[in-house]
């Protein structure tokens, strides 16, 4: 009977999709069965194991993984072998110190990994080779990634330098190196500070977050923000400060030339860093929005020295998004060099920039923490339709902050008069932002690493990810669904009638994002009274009829477009007008994944924005409530629905009911949230801040 059984499995197994899912119905079988089968429960364990293997090597990372390996112990007498996953020169400077306390401790036995930078808008070849003429100055022994083997080096730590998985060669991708058996350690390159789902996920929620041995800190709000958004959690992070802010009190390299200096002739230096983030959407950076004006105030203002430091990105970023051709970024450059008081900095560290500036006006980015022990100016450049910043955006609220053209004048102008109104305040939000100044980080950080592997700590979170039985089951239930029509026809005729007139009644969205949009029905509705809609299903076949109706569509409403994707993985670079999921979340099953789609409609909101959603929910207690179609869904408690949703920044504006089932307690309702504005401070008469 059980070879039948599993010949019968064997034969329904024709995707990947739907491996994990038929196991596990297999496996509540077997369990319910006779004890005394033994022998049937061990073939079916070892075809279990069989096929996992195969996952393993064909699915994504994000979802499956090989089974763990051992970590490699230390042993007695033995030195802690660390390697350095290096990529960009620019960032050096966040190891700097971890590698010399590692170097001249005889406990370690550190190796520097010159890696390449695989990125669009940057140069492999160059970025390798100025972060190779960087180690060789520094005398930092290396090896190159592609005479690296991990097996044979054995490394107890791997310390890897950013979350961009993509960056890396496939040999120290995170997977590889876990296999490897080695313990991965992240000290963040930056103190990145940017918001948005996208930005949110990868520098809080990735697979190196996900998967790290240790992750170190800046501050405590920093820990913090990994327990709020990573989904493991934060106790494998602690808390001891930023390794780059042990810089000795020596110049690393000369950016400001001797001709240089000449051309500064003594006056104040305005230090300027324009973020690379210049396409569309708009993110961070404000270069197209004020450059042109900078560069004309500068003309007028003879008594200021203008030293622009961009992003190292920035030039090719021009370049991509096609606002600069070779012969645009030439003038640039020749204008700066004619110019008598601009000048240009790519040198990769940006130590003596700071040492030598008496100002710096910048983008959301790391320099506005980095600056602030500098205990100088400070100017914010505010981008009005930009994703925002993270938790720690709170620090604007010490800093001088620009909106407009005339803030910036104000700033140049108070420059140039030496004054400062914000010194003080400025200088208290320093211990709240930052831990451990003491120019000791880097040796905390090797003691900490020592004393943890010395003690056989080893424990790091399951890179896979846990889903229970339900959630996999209404995944896989919408997956392959090609029609989204559970109730009777009066119900989504009674839908579309409250929807418009509940969106008729609002402003115009100029964009908005519909999550679980089936066939596009909604979306259509959604697309009368805005500009741009992207709708995202997780069924290909459903996308498909979008798409295909959206072709047909001749109703003269705003630009939709569809793609296919999973819930867990849409994280756009943008943030919307309008943020709508209608009838989603009930079938998101498991609470933890609940949780952190509800953080994701508030990183996807602008300041201001709307959250449309509609969901059946119980007036009673929560219920799992499963139907022999596969279909599965939990009704919560509209309680604590729409307390949980108020609580991550919203305000209910409309709730409207659609229909309700007396006897099983449950109501189908529309809710309209307002998204409040968490981190750019207001700035009225009663605020302490200096606006500029």
């Amino acid at each position: 009977m059980f070879m039948r059984l599993l010949r019968k499995v064997r034969h329904k197994l024709t995707g990947l999709d739907g491996i994990m899912y038929r196991l596990d119905i297999l496996q509540n079988k077997l369990d319910a069965l006779s004890t005394s089968v033994t022998e049937a429960q061990k073939c079916f364990e070892t075809e279990k194991h069989r096929l996992r293997s195969a996952i393993d090597s064909k699915s994504d990372y994000a979802t499956h993984v090989s089974l763990p390996v051992p970590v490699v112990r230390l042993q007695p007498n033995e030195s802690v072998r660390i390697a350095f996953i290096v990529q960009h020169a620019s960032v050096w400077s966040s190891w700097r110190s971890v590698w010399l306390a590692a170097h001249k401790d005889q406990r370690f036995k550190p190796k520097v990994v010159l890696t390449p930078f695989l990125h669009p808008y940057s140069s492999k070849a160059a970025t390798y080779d100025d972060l190779k003429q960087l180690l060789i100055n520094e005398n930092v022994p290396f090896c190159a990634a592609d005479y690296f083997d991990v097996n044979s080096f054995k490394p107890h730590v791997t310390l890897i330098q950013n979350p961009y998985e993509e960056t890396r060669p496939d040999n120290l991708k995170i997977d590889r190196l876990k296999k490897a058996g080695t313990r991965i350690v992240y000290i963040p390159y930056g103190l990145e500070l940017g918001g948005g789902a996208w930005n949110i996920s990868v520098q809080y929620d990735s697979i190196l977050h996900r998967s790290a041995w240790k992750i170190f800190a800046r501050s405590e709000r920093h820990k913090t923000m990994f327990g709020k958004y990573c989904r493991v959690g934060n106790d494998h992070v602690h808390v001891v400060g930023h390794p780059k802010f042990d810089l000795p009190n020596k110049r690393i390299c000369d950016c400001v030339t001797t001709e240089l200096k000449g051309k500064i002739a003594g006056r104040k230096i305005l230090l300027w860093t324009p973020h690379f983030s210049v396409g569309d959407p708009p993110a961070w950076s404000t270069f197209n929005l004020y450059s042109d004006f900078i560069f004309s105030e500068m003309h007028r203002r003879s008594n200021l020295f203008l030293l622009i430091r961009p992003h190292p990105l920035f030039f090719k970023a021009m370049g991509q998004y096609k606002l600069w051709d070779s012969e645009a970024e030439k003038s640039f450059r020749e204008m700066v060099k004619e110019s008598d008081n601009l000048g240009l900095d790519e040198c990769s560290e940006y130590s003596e920039a700071f040492m030598v500036s008496n100002a710096l006006m910048t983008d959301v980015g790391s320099f506005l923490l980095e600056y602030l022990p500098t205990k100088k100016p400070l100017l914010y450049l505010h981008h009005p339709d930009g994703p925002g910043m993270s938790d720690d955006g709170e620090i604007v609220r010490f800093l001088y902050t620009a909106t407009c053209p005339t803030d910036i004048t104000n700033f140049m102008e108070m420059l140039s008069l030496g004054e400062d109104p914000m010194k003080i305040k400025r200088e208290q939000a320093v211990p709240i932002f930052l831990h451990g100044l003491d120019k000791n980080v880097g040796e905390h950080i090797c003691q900490h690493i020592f004393l943890s592997v010395g003690a056989g700590d080893c424990w790091s979170p399951d890179l896979l990810q846990q889903r229970t039985t339900e959630q996999i089951s209404s995944e896989d239930f919408w997956s392959k669904s090609s029609c989204t029509y559970l109730a009777p026809d009066g119900y989504y005729d009674r839908k579309e009638e409250i929807l418009d007139s509940v969106l008729s009644k609002q402003a115009r969205f100029s964009t908005a994002i519909d999550i679980g949009c089936g066939d596009g029905r909604f979306t259509f509705i959604l697309a009368k009274y805005t500009d741009e809609v992207t709708g995202y299903d997780i069924s290909p076949i459903l996308i498909e009829k979008a798409r295909h109706a959206s072709i047909l569509d001749n109703s003269g409403s705003g630009k939709i477009t569809f793609k296919n994707q999973e819930i867990d993985m849409i994280v756009p670079h943008e943030k919307y007008d309008l943020v709508s999921c209608m009838g989603v979340t009930s079938c998101i099953i498991d609470d933890i994944k609940f949780l952190s789609i509800l953080d994701k409609f508030r990183l996807l909101s602008k300041p201001g924005g709307r959250l449309l959603l509609i969901d059946t929910l119980s007036v009673e207690q929560e219920k799992v409530v499963p139907d022999q179609s596969g279909y599965i869904a939990k009704y919560r408690n509209i309680v604590d629905y729409l307390n949980l949703i108020v609580r991550r920044g919203y305000d209910l504006k409309e709730k409207i009911l659609i229909s309700e089932d007396a006897d099983k307690k449950l109501v189908n309702q529309i809710f309209l949230f307002v998204a409040d504005d968490f981190y750019i401070p207001r700035l009225d008469s009663h605020d302490e801040l200096v606006r500029f």
